[in-house]
């Protein structure tokens, strides 16, 4: 079975392959009619098929591979492969940073907002997800957390 998995190797997506295999893609950055100016920088594959199931993004994809971690070797992280399609994909007009929003994720938001800044020679929007209250919630139940979230990202 382990023969048959492989990455995509453009946004490092887990996907079929075949020892045949020629274009090692996935669906989606195969899929023409995707936007290819918005790039959305994810911890993991079910990431992209949690926002691909909101149907609110179009654009392309990018699997981080995970989160930084005081217990694990950041190079682990597909950063590098991140730099090299950043620099080469001058399409690319906004970034996306849908990380979790725990204090790994958001240190890792930080990093690569960093990053990407001082590796793109051109201007690029980056954005993180919104966060706060969920919709039908009452404040009155949101943790403190989630309300300074809220009041920070508010629109």
């Amino acid at each position: 079975m382990l023969d048959n998995v492989g990455n995509c190797t453009v946004c490092f997506r887990a996907i079929s392959t075949t020892p045949n295999s020629v274009d090692k893609k996935c669906s989606l950055c195969n899929d023409g009619r995707r936007t290819k100016s918005a790039l959305c920088i994810v911890e993991e594959d079910v990431d992209i098929e949690q926002l691909e199931k909101s149907g609110a993004f179009t654009g392309l994809y990018f699997v981080l591979g995970g989160r930084f971690s005081l217990s694990q070797d950041p190079r682990r992280l597909n950063t590098e492969a991140l730099k090299t399609r950043l620099t080469s994909d001058t399409v690319i007009a906004e970034i996306i940073l849908a990380l979790s929003p725990t204090a790994e994720g958001n240190a890792t938001a930080l990093w690569l907002k960093q990053m990407i800044t001082d590796a793109i020679p051109r201007d690029i929007q980056i954005t993180r997800l919104g966060i706060g209250i969920p919709s039908g919630a009452e404040i009155e139940y949101a943790d403190e957390e989630t309300l300074k979230g809220a009041l920070e990202h508010r629109s």
